[in-house]
Protein backbone atom coordinates (compact mmCIF):
# COMPACT_ATOMS: atom_id res chain seq x y z
CA UNK A 1 0.00 0.00 0.00
CA UNK A 2 1.31 3.14 -0.47
CA UNK A 3 1.50 6.19 1.76
CA UNK A 4 -0.54 9.69 0.49
CA UNK A 5 -0.49 12.46 2.25
CA UNK A 6 -3.59 14.37 3.46
CA UNK A 7 -4.45 17.18 1.64
CA UNK A 8 -2.56 20.31 3.86
CA UNK A 9 -4.69 22.37 5.81
CA UNK A 10 -4.13 26.16 6.37
CA UNK A 11 -4.56 27.20 10.07
CA UNK A 12 -3.55 30.76 10.28
CA UNK A 13 -2.34 33.32 7.71
CA UNK A 14 -1.39 37.08 7.95
CA UNK A 15 -0.98 39.56 5.41
CA UNK A 16 2.27 41.67 6.97
CA UNK A 17 5.02 44.51 5.73
CA UNK A 18 8.07 43.13 6.87
CA UNK A 19 10.44 44.38 3.71
CA UNK A 20 10.16 41.25 1.53
CA UNK A 21 8.19 39.27 3.76
CA UNK A 22 4.44 39.69 2.60
CA UNK A 23 2.66 37.29 4.88
CA UNK A 24 2.73 34.26 7.97
CA UNK A 25 1.33 31.29 7.28
CA UNK A 26 1.07 28.20 9.27
CA UNK A 27 -0.41 24.97 8.11
CA UNK A 28 -0.93 21.17 9.04
CA UNK A 29 -0.15 18.34 7.23
CA UNK A 30 -0.45 14.48 8.35
CA UNK A 31 -0.37 15.77 11.77
CA UNK A 32 2.62 18.00 11.61
CA UNK A 33 2.03 21.58 12.22
CA UNK A 34 4.36 23.68 10.17
CA UNK A 35 4.63 27.46 11.44
CA UNK A 36 6.62 30.68 10.12
CA UNK A 37 6.30 29.90 6.27
CA UNK A 38 6.76 33.03 4.82
CA UNK A 39 5.37 34.61 1.35
CA UNK A 40 8.15 36.58 0.21
CA UNK A 41 8.13 38.85 -2.41
CA UNK A 42 10.79 41.39 -4.38
CA UNK A 43 9.88 44.16 -6.39
CA UNK A 44 7.75 43.06 -9.10
CA UNK A 45 8.32 39.60 -9.05
CA UNK A 46 6.83 37.03 -8.18
CA UNK A 47 6.14 35.80 -4.82
CA UNK A 48 7.23 32.63 -3.49
CA UNK A 49 6.98 30.63 -0.24
CA UNK A 50 9.61 29.70 2.30
CA UNK A 51 9.58 27.29 4.53
CA UNK A 52 10.99 28.22 8.28
CA UNK A 53 14.63 28.22 9.05
CA UNK A 54 16.95 28.57 11.63
CA UNK A 55 20.18 30.48 11.76
CA UNK A 56 23.79 29.84 14.00
CA UNK A 57 26.91 31.10 13.75
CA UNK A 58 29.87 28.70 12.42
CA UNK A 59 33.55 30.93 12.54
CA UNK A 60 31.68 34.47 12.91
CA UNK A 61 29.45 33.91 10.18
CA UNK A 62 25.20 33.69 10.44
CA UNK A 63 24.70 30.50 8.87
CA UNK A 64 20.66 30.06 7.99
CA UNK A 65 19.50 26.29 7.24
CA UNK A 66 15.85 24.88 6.37
CA UNK A 67 14.01 23.70 9.56
CA UNK A 68 11.74 21.77 7.65
CA UNK A 69 12.46 19.91 3.98
CA UNK A 70 9.80 18.56 1.92
CA UNK A 71 11.15 16.57 -0.39
CA UNK A 72 7.43 15.47 -2.16
CA UNK A 73 7.20 17.57 -4.88
CA UNK A 74 3.34 16.84 -5.21
CA UNK A 75 2.70 18.10 -1.31
CA UNK A 76 5.42 21.00 -1.88
CA UNK A 77 3.33 22.23 -4.96
CA UNK A 78 0.09 21.91 -2.95
CA UNK A 79 1.44 23.75 -0.35
CA UNK A 80 2.63 26.60 -2.51
CA UNK A 81 -0.73 26.41 -4.83
CA UNK A 82 -2.59 26.68 -1.26
CA UNK A 83 -0.57 29.73 0.22
CA UNK A 84 -0.54 31.73 -3.00
CA UNK A 85 -4.06 31.74 -4.08
CA UNK A 86 -5.02 32.56 -0.17
CA UNK A 87 -2.22 35.04 -0.63
CA UNK A 88 -3.69 37.05 -3.95
CA UNK A 89 -7.44 36.26 -2.16
CA UNK A 90 -6.44 38.94 0.99
CA UNK A 91 -4.71 41.04 -1.46
CA UNK A 92 -7.01 41.53 -3.71
CA UNK A 93 -9.89 42.11 -0.11
CA UNK A 94 -7.65 44.91 1.29
CA UNK A 95 -7.36 46.65 -2.09
CA UNK A 96 -10.82 46.30 -1.83
CA UNK A 97 -11.15 47.88 1.21
CA UNK A 98 -8.31 50.50 0.59
CA UNK A 99 -10.71 51.58 -2.47
CA UNK A 100 -13.76 51.82 -0.78
CA UNK A 101 -12.65 53.85 2.45
CA UNK A 102 -10.87 55.97 -0.56
CA UNK A 103 -14.05 56.32 -2.67
CA UNK A 104 -16.15 57.45 1.31
CA UNK A 105 -13.49 59.63 1.62
CA UNK A 106 -13.91 61.71 -1.83
CA UNK A 107 -17.90 61.71 -1.23
CA UNK A 108 -17.04 63.38 2.45
CA UNK A 109 -14.92 66.02 1.00
CA UNK A 110 -17.45 66.71 -2.04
Amino acid sequence: MDWKPNNPELLDFKLVELGNIKALATIKVNGFIIKNIKIIQNGDSKPYIRLPETSFIKDGEVIYTHSVVLDDTQLKNRINNILLLRYFRDLLIKKSKRSNNYEKERKKQS
